[in-house]
């Protein structure tokens, strides 16, 4: 599997989520995760940072909208 890095725009809250005053609304959260990536599908991908190859299983699984994605590469 390839190593990818992708950048990529995620919503976000306050973290006291009633009676939130206009200056308290948060903007968009750039987010990056570096991982496997398990699957690259059309409208998204999937990425792994943890594997179990004697369960055949996955740890911190991710899946990501394309359309949030801002930037991914490959990690020689």
């Amino acid at each position: 599997m390839k190593v990818v890095l992708v950048e990529w725009l995620d919503s976000a809250e306050p973290a006291d989520n009633s009676d939130v005053e206009e200056h308290e609304i948060p903007e968009p959260q750039r987010i990056q995760n570096l991982g496997w990536l398990l699957r690259d599908q059309d409208t998204h991908v999937v990425l792994v940072a943890g594997i179990k190859p004697e369960l055949s299983t996955y740890d911190y699984v991710i899946t990501i909208p394309k359309c949030s994605i801002m930037q991914m590469r490959e990690l020689k």
